[in-house]
């Protein structure tokens, strides 16, 4: 049986490397390659050394809610939250790291403005990892910047587990044909896929490749509307460079 530090290590390795989707409790006992163990310890201490680094924080991108631009309202990003998302965000490609942060600032706030939740455990999970020994443990100049490098974990996973879950909502409205947003063309997109869905119900003796290619189409728009809803709730938002 592996002792706690292994455990917390396992566990910090999914999600810090980028599986931050999977329920990090079911894989405690999962074996871990040293390997794997290595490029952890390399990220974190790469975030801690970024924390220790006395540069002040400053907002440098303001995100404002078109129809409440008020003060209070108004979402910022610092440099060192961009610093985050550079370090443990694990999207391939060339995409801007701001664009990221931009995003995942944004359906955080949305989802919770849908009335999604967290659950218990998936928040006290959350806690206890970004407040965990092996973490805290890179941090080597006092209880402050421990302090503001917790926080800064636990924010960042409570953020991409709610645009998590606001992804997947989307993708449960279309699949029931219950939009919530307005927009006429994500309204258009949909009537084409309900209609393509009752379509392919009403076809019968189709061959495999027949119904191979109505699974196509289907598919392509279903993932289409996903985009389009998304875009949407990015276009409530001015995003304002500093």
């Amino acid at each position: 049986m592996k002792n706690r530090k292994i455990i917390v290590l396992s566990i910090m390795i999914i999600v810090l490397i980028g599986l931050i989707v999977i329920y990090i409790t079911k894989d405690r006992n999962n074996k871990i390659q040293n390997k794997n163990i290595s490029g952890y310890g390399e990220k974190v201490n790469k975030l801690a050394e970024s924390e220790m680094n006395n540069e002040q924080e400053k907002p440098i991108i303001s995100l404002v809610e078109k129809e409440m631009e008020t003060e209070e309202n108004t979402i910022h990003i610092t440099n060192k939250d961009i610093e985050v998302t550079k370090i443990l965000d694990t999207e391939e490609g060339e995409r801007d790291r701001k664009e990221i942060a931009i995003e995942t600032k944004i359906y955080a706030r949305e989802a919770q403005k849908m009335g999604i939740t967290l659950s218990e455990d998936k928040i006290k999970e959350i806690e206890w990892i970004s407040s965990s020994d092996e973490v805290l443990a890179y941090i080597s100049d006092g209880e402050s910047t421990k302090e503001n490098f917790q926080k800064r974990i636990y924010n960042y996973l409570l953020e991409k587990e709610y645009e998590k879950l606001l992804k997947n909502r989307i993708l449960e409205e279309v699949d029931n044909n219950k939009i919530s947003i307005e927009n006429e063309t994500i309204n258009s997109k949909m009537n084409e896929y309900v209609a393509l869905k009752n379509h392919l119900a009403e076809k019968k003796n189709l061959t495999e490749e027949e119904r191979k290619k109505y699974f196509v189409e289907i598919s392509s728009l279903y993932y289409e509307i996903k985009d389009l809803y998304l875009n949407a709730i990015k276009d409530k938002y001015i995003v304002k460079f500093e």
